[in-house]
């Protein structure tokens, strides 16, 4: 986390979500995606709360939260940031 940056965007989405785009990406079968993405997010969040003390379940340091399994497309949520970055500017 940058102290001095302009915005902070966090994009999420559920557990279930990221798994089954893992499994797709990595062609694992969809448990294994699961176990692998919730090993992931507890090791992050281990590794943030040491390092930077931050709760990573915390969203209230951003600006900026954007639900990837509302707004999916790499196109959409590149729009939504480019609008909030052009906003700054105003």
């Amino acid at each position: 986390m940058i102290d001095n940056a302009d915005i902070r965007i966090w994009v999420a989405a559920s557990v279930e979500c990221r798994s089954v785009r893992i499994s797709d990406r990595e062609e694992i079968d969809p448990q294994t995606a699961v176990e692998l993405t919730i090993e992931r997010e507890d090791c992050e969040a281990g590794r943030y709360h040491k390092y930077y003390n931050i709760d990573i379940n915390d969203l209230s340091p951003y600006d900026l939260v954007i639900n990837s399994e509302v707004w999916g497309g790499v196109d959409e949520i590149g729009a939504i940031v480019d609008a909030a970055i052009a906003g700054l500017k105003e």
